[in-house]
């Protein structure tokens, strides 16, 4: 995430710093500037803000009207995305000749345009500066390189007529006899002929160029600069005149932000999760290949539009309490939800998200992990869980029902031949027959208990019929009464099944323990992809968010992980002295029914 934030940082870098002066524009007003823009025109924000460039230009150029040409100029820059031109500008009493570059963009369908504009001024002062009398000082506190060259008999037999001194000797380690009065190759690189070439070409053609060539240090390494050239003529005379600045700070920024950008590319085309560039309204800006694989869409199917449009709507509340919390400032922990892909399937998900500059916005940039594989092999383990604990239970059962009901069978057989044997003995007798009501007792406990651990007609009839069973013996020794609704008796996987039944036994214990109430309505609805329970009672109700926090409150935290497991959803409804009323559901897929 530090590469983003340090595109950011360049771009704001190279925006506050340039040189040149550029502008952000929307029909034809100045909506954004930067400090050189204030220092090239004197003035402070507020005063060129919102104004049209018509209002600091001249009605005519050399090339005709103002209004006419900045029309001509914003209609190319749309349709070649770049053009540049030389325009005239009258910011108060004073001139300035500038170079210009426009570059248009759109933003949510509005035409923006970027303009740089480059002061240029000086190739009319060039006109005249051999015959300045500050001609001496200038050329040696000008902040950069400067030369004059006179080529009247052409390039190749160029004679220096003047150059700043200082610059050459300070910046560039020469001494004043190294600097030959001929043809200016010792000033470029020998690396950059074929630049050097083209200005030359340039100066022949159009008169003037502006151009980056390397410049050769003493010791032999190179130093970018940025010249502006001019040819002119005085006295019958041509001259080659030029300045140069050292830009090398900004092509290390340039390199570093081009790197950066590169890093980011890489880490975003290549990554294995899926990566999303949002605004601050959840509208998507910009996706990797994984983010649009995972959800089946293309860029252009789904770019701009709000994320929410592709969550089911469980998910939508936590993604805008992210987004707000994002948004404020604050901390924002991982979260998980789920996705909808467009054939409707729901892929869970887990969300890092962090703010952003992205371009001239704020955006909100999202890692979306695919748990998918994740969740499966839970539910699977959850499942073998489940089966291992059923095996367990059968095991239990089976040892009390095989093992320990035989024993207390036979020892009633004893009994009762006691009885026989010591018929006449009364006070025997009764002892005995008091000894085999425990025994009767015992077996129906042992049979309960089994059948609770490891219930047969579960295993045998299903979900239904277990839950029919079990409430029955429930209303044989309470005063509690149960209705059971149900829309058929289809089987599922056992696992669900056991889950489901699990979960119901749970809330049953729970109103007899808790509620006092007098009666339980469970309906139970089975179709091909879920399995739907609703369970009631008419007991005294609670205050779940203290029982949660209570002992009492594993139980609710057990159902709730059951459910969870098999990508399921609950519902509590309940007040005190208002009942309780409970709706789950698990999902089924076709593998499981």
């Amino acid at each position: 995430m530090h590469i983003i934030k340090d595109i950011a940082c360049f771009y704001d870098h190279l925006f506050i710093n340039s040189n040149d002066a550029i502008f952000i524009l929307t029909k034809n007003r100045f909506v954004e500037c930067n400090p050189a823009a204030l220092r090239l025109f004197d003035c402070d924000k507020e005063d060129i803000i919102d104004k049209s460039i018509l209002d600091i230009s001249p009605e005519k150029q050399a090339s005709g009207s103002s209004e006419v040409l900045i029309e001509e100029y914003f209609e190319a820059a749309i349709k070649n995305n770049i053009k540049e031109f030389e325009w005239v500008f009258t910011p108060g009493k004073g001139k300035i000749i500038a170079r210009i570059r426009i570059i248009a963009f759109s933003e949510n369908g509005e035409n923006f345009f970027q303009i740089i504009v480059r002061d240029i001024s000086g190739k009319d002062l060039q006109r005249t500066i051999t015959e300045s009398k500050f001609l001496n000082q200038i050329q040696h506190i000008f902040p950069g390189l400067f030369f004059i060259y006179e080529v009247t008999e052409g390039f190749e037999n160029a004679k220096i007529d003047r150059y700043n001194r200082k610059w050459y000797c300070d910046k560039l380690g020469y001494k004043s006899e190294d600097v030959p009065g001929g043809y200016p190759d010792f000033i470029f690189s020998s690396s950059d002929n074929a630049r050097t070439s083209r200005l030359i070409e340039l100066l022949k053609s159009n008169g003037s160029a502006d151009i980056e060539i390397d410049v050769r240090h003493k010791e032999g390494y190179d130093i970018p600069y940025l010249f502006v050239t001019n040819l002119f003529e005085t006295g019958n005379k041509k001259f080659f005149t030029g300045i140069g600045i050292d830009i090398s700070e900004r092509k290390y920024a340039e390199n570093a932000l081009k790197q950066s950008e590169e890093y980011f590319k890489n880490i975003f085309n290549s990554s294995n999760d899926g990566i999303m560039i949002l605004d601050l309204d959840l509208r998507l800006l910009n996706a990797n290949n994984v983010m649009f694989r995972m959800i089946e869409y293309k860029f252009e199917d789904i770019v701009f539009q709000n994320i929410l449009d592709f969550l089911p709507e469980q998910s939508r509340p936590l993604l805008l309490k992210r987004n707000s919390l994002l948004r404020n400032g604050q901390e924002a922990p991982p979260l998980e939800l789920e996705i909808k892909t467009r054939t409707g399937a729901c892929v869970p998900v887990e969300i890092n998200s962090m703010l952003i500059k992205y371009g001239q916005r704020t955006g909100i940039l999202s890692l979306v992990r695919d748990l998918t594989e994740r969740k499966n092999l839970e539910k699977k383990i959850f499942n073998s869980e489940i089966q291992s604990e059923e095996k367990e239970r059968e095991r239990f059962a089976k040892e009390l029902h095989d093992g320990l009901g035989p024993i207390l069978s036979t020892c009633k057989i004893y009994l009762h031949s006691l009885n026989e044997m010591l018929e006449g003995n009364e006070e025997i007798i009764k002892i005995s027959d008091r000894a085999l009501n425990l025994l009767d007792q015992a077996l129906a406990s042992i049979k309960e208990i089994s059948n609770n651990l490891s219930p047969h007609v579960l295993r045998n009839f299903g979900l239904v019929q277990a839950v029919i069973a079990f409430t029955h013996n429930i209303e044989f020794v309470t005063d509690l009464k149960f209705q059971i609704h149900y829309n058929n008796e289809e089987r599922i996987s056992e696992v669900i099944e056991f889950t489901a039944y699990r979960i119901i036994i749970e809330l049953i214990n729970n109103t007899i323990k808790y509620a006092e109430a007098s009666l339980i309505i469970i309906d139970i609805f089975i179709d091909k992809t879920v399995l739907k329970v609703s369970y009631s009672d008419n007991g005294k109700g609670f205050d779940i968010s203290a029982v949660k926090k209570s002992k009492k409150g594993f139980g609710l935290t057990n159902i709730e992980t059951r459910i969870s497991k098999f990508n399921g959803s609950y519902r509590y409804k309940t007040a005190l002295g208002k009942g309780t009323q409970v709706n789950f559901t698990l999902q089924l897929n076709q593998s499981e029914r």
